[in-house]
């Protein structure tokens, strides 16, 4: 006998309206990826953190989020700077690439 396979049905994400001369600017990155499929965004983030492990054991999170943040934050664009430092701390989305260990 098959066992069934459960899916979390997500709601439609709320999207905010764009507006021409909006009075604070949003990151183009995270407003791109509020029109993406969820599961595309999970698959992505799996890719990552397969491509990052090695044979014998999981990734380790580095110590320091950026240890040259003085060269990045002159020469990588900010949002490119952002993810960066948020992929190292494991905050936001990239959560998962440190939280549980992969056996």
């Amino acid at each position: 006998m098959k066992s069934p396979i459960y899916e979390y049905q997500y709601y439609p994400p709320v999207k905010v309206d764009q507006k021409e001369f909006p009075l604070k600017p949003q990151p183009f990155n995270l407003y791109l990826d509020q029109f993406r499929n969820p599961k595309e965004i999970h698959a992505d983030l799996l890719k990552k953190r397969l491509q990052m492990r090695k044979i014998d054991k999981s990734p380790e999170q580095p110590k320091y989020p950026d240890i040259n943040y003085v060269e990045h934050k002159k020469y990588m664009p900010f949002w490119q700077h952002d993810n960066l430092m948020k992929e190292n701390s494991g905050s936001s989305r990239y959560r998962v690439l440190w939280s549980n260990p992969i056996s």
